[in-house]
């Protein structure tokens, strides 16, 4: 039977500060990885805050390196920005469905209007990426 864990951002905290966090093996990294993805994941904000981070750390570890705990914290943050990032392509709404392809080629980016019947095959037709308006 799976384990259901409460608070997954607090146990992916305990499984990786309560390694050897600040060694740098690889396998603390993915631990830490694994606590940032986390964080992100259930959105638990409360981690973003330093004065909170810095508490639970020092708690947990009470002789690590205040530059080792900044640098990890805007990291922290760093992959919190980049989980929000939306990616391309992105979507836009109008109030009407009109469905734009947004892609590559040739090194180009490009731009073009497909019909309803194209978007839900997965794509534009030949024909139609000749309309395209490179940029």
């Amino acid at each position: 039977m799976p384990i259901k864990y409460q608070n997954q951002s607090d146990y992916a905290f305990l499984a990786w500060i309560s390694q050897h966090p600040e060694s740098g093996h690889p396998l603390d990294h993915q631990r830490f990885l694994r606590f940032a993805k986390t964080v992100c994941v259930y959105g638990a904000k409360r981690w973003l805050d330093y004065k909170y981070f810095k508490a639970r750390v020092i708690t947990n570890k009470p002789y690590i390196r205040i530059d080792l705990l900044e640098r990890l914290h805007e990291r922290l943050l760093d992959f919190q920005e980049f989980y929000e990032a939306h990616h391309y392509p992105s979507y836009e709404g109008t109030g009407e469905a009109v469905y734009f392809q947004e892609g590559v080629i040739d090194n180009k980016r490009y731009s073009v209007k497909i019909s309803e019947f194209e978007y839900a095959k997965g794509g534009a037709s030949k024909e139609t990426l000749k309309k395209a308006t490179y940029f």
